[in-house]
């Protein structure tokens, strides 16, 4: 199923870590580590359960995931804020610029402050 299609994935592409999209299913997470030579998967439910709107979700996802991996976060780290971020960019008509505003007040959410 979708981990083989992960492995074959993360093989061709010389890759440590597949993030798959599974929209209203959420994210798979696939992480090989090199130095101890096995894999683990993990799946994140979908931080908004209505989408009004899907545009531009997978490419706010990808960015937020790139950088923060940039910063050194773990796979599972960044997949969780990529994934709160996704789930920002769907809850709105349009695919508009995310501003820190949408992304505090979520964190104020996701922390009940």
């Amino acid at each position: 199923g979708l981990i083989l299609m992960a492995e074959k994935l993360r093989v061709k592409t010389n890759s440590e870590n597949i993030f798959l999209k599974l929209g209203k299913d959420g994210l798979l997470i696939h992480s090989y580590s090199r130095s101890k030579k096995i894999y683990k998967n993990d799946r994140l439910k979908p931080f908004s359960k209505f989408p009004l709107d899907t545009a531009g979700a997978g490419d706010s996802m990808l960015v937020i995931a790139a950088l923060a991996l940039h910063q050194k976060l773990n796979i599972w780290e960044a997949a969780y804020i990529c994934s709160m971020i996704a789930g920002i960019q769907v809850n709105r008509i349009g695919n508009t610029p995310l501003q820190m505003d949408d992304i505090f007040k979520v964190l104020k959410l996701l922390t009940n402050k």
